[in-house]
């Protein structure tokens, strides 16, 4: 039977009361508190009996002090005459707790348990509203993206990661402010009939949006098609655990050492910044050596559907060929690029690109469809009267050749052909760049590689 248990604590800073019911229930089950940090609640085993909590945040007292300070221990000595032991503390949180079955609480006037819980709030709150701007700017930033280039979001795991992670810190820091404030109206007016108001945090939707990052998480694992990027993934969230632990251990190791608060926080504060950088410099390096080693190359995995030499372009020159491939349960996108090498290019061997969207989301198609026909829309050119005019647009052409349901064909402000097409399957849109206008056995022999199978 193990003697210790740690638990993350998911409960809003202002909570109070949620923490003591919290730690009531463990001393119920036979786990006394014995220490805290912001990361981590750690427990030791006792006889399972019923106890009161208390939360006390009376006292601003920094998380880098390395032991109770005069105040705290003059505090600490005047709980203890009523009772109430101290259980754990880290900075300005004192918890306490008390055997009597009707205990007297600490704060006797609710004003002043409003006043200390407010203290605390004018630290917490300005990060949380600093946080739910940012991520309102940035999911803002990602819905403008996903109205304008879906193909982009929609066909990559980690995009959808990066879009649901920006919702979840604004939905908890909206919701969590939200609720502080409509308790601290009611609190007071609470007050003034000599009743303290219970508080009430945001700890289920915390649960709830961890669990669906984690499930996301996950499904990018599950999703990732791109060689070496889940090492990159499990790299990065590796050491941002690193640095978390890192940087706690750190600081609770000066704090046992008994080093002053000041000289704590200096060389804390340090070290993250540095590993932080360190980590940040470590992985990227890694992903450039990546990717020009060819680690991240899909060529061995992934067969092109089309090549210059299905089209009898390729004049006997030897072509090299980049794949990429995202996919998702909404959208898959693969992209292949040939061309010769630097030599046998400038003699006039011509390249190859094309881009292929698989999209499993019917009402999905359209909007990919758009995005895709829009690829153009910011060139721009000057004619000889000095107007300014769209370098390439596309007109629609016969799908017949291709074997395809429709059919664009790109021309420049001149009205030349380009070899650029945008053709359209059921389920399946693809956009083929090449060097030279494709003759109508090319097209035959393109639209028979690239339709869906």
């Amino acid at each position: 039977m193990k003697e210790y248990k740690r638990e993350l604590p998911l409960f809003s800073f202002y909570d109070v009361t949620g923490m003591a019911r919290h730690l009531e229930r463990m001393a119920e089950k036979g786990w006394m508190l014995e220490r805290i940090s912001g990361w981590c609640w750690r427990y030791r085993r006792m006889e399972a009996k019923k106890l009161h909590f208390t939360v006390s945040y009376a006292l601003p007292v920094s998380a880098f002090e390395p032991s109770a300070t005069p105040e705290q221990q003059v505090f600490q000595a005047f709980c203890d005459r009523a009772g109430w032991k101290i259980a754990a503390s880290s900075g300005a949180m004192q918890i306490f707790y008390n055997e009597a079955e009707d205990p007297v609480p600490i704060e006797t006037e609710p004003a002043l348990e409003i006043g200390s819980i407010q203290k605390i709030a004018r630290r917490q709150a300005p990060l949380q509203i600093l946080l739910m701007l940012l991520s309102l700017w940035m999911g803002a930033s990602w819905c403008w993206s996903l109205i304008h280039s879906p193909i982009d979001l929609l066909s990559s795991a980690a995009n959808l990661l990066g879009g649901f992670c920006w919702l979840a810190l604004f939905l908890w820091c909206a919701a969590d402010l939200g609720v502080y404030f409509a308790w601290l109206r009611r609190a007071r007016r609470l007050a003034e009939q000599g009743a303290f108001l219970p508080t009430r945090g945001c700890r289920g939707l915390i649960r709830v949006l961890i669990v669906l990052l984690l499930l996301h998480l996950v499904y990018v694992f599950l999703m990732e098609r791109m060689p070496g990027m889940r090492l990159t993934l499990a790299a990065m969230l590796g050491g941002f655990l690193v640095l978390v632990l890192a940087v706690n251990g750190v600081k609770n190791f000066l704090k046992r050492r008994g080093t002053a608060a000041g000289v704590n926080r200096a060389v804390t504060l340090t070290l993250d910044v540095v590993l932080a950088f360190t980590l940040m410099g470590a992985v990227t390096c890694g992903l450039l050596w990546a990717a020009r080693s060819g680690a991240f190359s899909l060529e061995a995995q992934l067969e092109p559907p089309l090549t210059v030499a299905m089209l009898g372009a390729d004049g006997g020159a030897d072509y090299r060929t980049e794949t990429q491939l995202e996919a998702s349960a909404l959208l898959s996108r693969s992209e292949y690029r040939q061309r010769a090498d630097w030599e046998e290019t400038t003699t006039g061997a011509p390249w190859l690109s094309y881009t292929v969207v698989d999209v499993h989301v019917p009402f999905l198609y359209e909007w990919c469809v758009e995005e895709m026909y829009r690829a153009y829309d910011g060139e721009t050119a000057f004619d000889e009267a000095g107007r300014e005019v769209r370098l390439y647009t596309y007109r629609e052409a016969d799908g017949a050749p291709w074997g395809a349901e429709r059919a664009w064909q790109v021309y420049d402000f001149d009205g030349r052909a380009q070899g650029k097409y945008l053709l359209c399957w059921d389920g399946r849109i693809a956009a083929l760049d090449a060097d030279w206008v494709l003759t109508e056995e090319q097209m035959a022999t393109a639209g028979r590689a690239l339709a869906p199978a």
